[in-house]
């Protein structure tokens, strides 16, 4: 094969185009060439016969997508899923204790839970299931939109493995505000020789007002995230202690009496818990 020497090529003494401006005008022309790319084994071909087609996070949105085209299968209905519609508090499993205490619907889609009115009285809805158990292995899911009433006077919080969110002895994941502290924790309490131990960190300065809150488990990588509003503001690693739930209470929410005296409440709106077969 002979080399091209570039002194001896021909050149046109009246073009005075750069190399540079060459090689630019060249990589204008292929980008702007609906063709480009599409042959057997080229990229595009690659991306689109691909299994899994991977874009960035979050760049599908809403109008990209036709209505009517997200069907329920592609929801997740292949797993165990909770999505109430809060038209009453009937079937829900409940603890409520004290004098004033009530669970009602405030409103479709809103449940109140009101505390006794002596400390640590509680009001707490809970889903017990005879057939189905949850363990961290299952990667369940849960989410709430959780406003008290504005007195701040009351431990708000929402778990994962046991009905009571506030007990310090049951294994669980959960997410709490402690009025004592007027703090917001992402906690998870494991079992080891014979004592049960509280993994927890502060995620918020403020009781819950609106916001929703959301843990995920992740037991592949052994992790557990917490999430307000959407955003990631906790990862706690359970590779040194797994929580070991297994249980047939999938979760609760509620809330629990610190200001005696008075009869105190949170409000319950769009829970939403899912959970794999196995």
């Amino acid at each position: 094969m002979s080399t091209l020497v570039w002194g001896l090529l021909e050149k046109g003494q009246d073009d005075s185009e750069t190399i540079e401006e060459a090689i630019a005008r060249l990589v204008d022309a292929h980008n702007e060439d609906e063709e480009s790319h599409v042959g057997t084994g080229q990229s595009l071909k690659s991306h689109k016969a691909s299994a899994i087609i991977d874009h960035v996070a979050s760049s599908i949105i809403a109008s990209t997508i036709k209505d009517g085209e997200v069907i329920a299968p592609k929801l997740g209905w292949d797993r165990f899923f909770v999505m109430p519609e809060l038209e009453s508090a009937d079937a829900w499993n409940k603890t409520s204790e004290g004098t004033g205490d009530e669970i009602v619907c405030e409103t479709i889609g809103c449940l109140k839970l009101k505390a006794g009115d002596a400390v640590g009285n509680k009001s707490v809805v809970f889903v017990e299931h005879p057939f189905v158990t949850v363990t961290e292995g299952f990667d369940p899911v849960l989410s709430a939109r959780l406003d008290d009433d504005g007195s701040d006077g009351l431990d708000i919080g929402m778990a994962i493995g046991d009905k009571n969110p506030f007990s310090v002895v049951a294994k669980m994941i959960g997410i709490k505000y402690v009025n004592a502290d007027a703090k917001i924790y992402a906690f998870y309490i494991y079992y080891s020789g014979a004592t049960y131990y509280e993994v927890k960190y502060e995620i918020a300065a403020a009781a819950p007002a609106g916001e929703i809150y959301k843990i995920v488990v992740d037991d592949t990588n052994e992790s557990v995230y917490y999430y307000i509003d959407d955003v990631l503001v906790k990862t706690i690693d359970y590779s040194a202690h797994a929580p070991g739930i297994d249980s047939s209470d999938l979760f609760s929410i509620g809330c629990q009496n610190a200001d005696v005296g008075f009869n105190l409440s949170v409000y319950l709106t769009s829970p939403i818990y899912y959970q794999n077969w196995s």
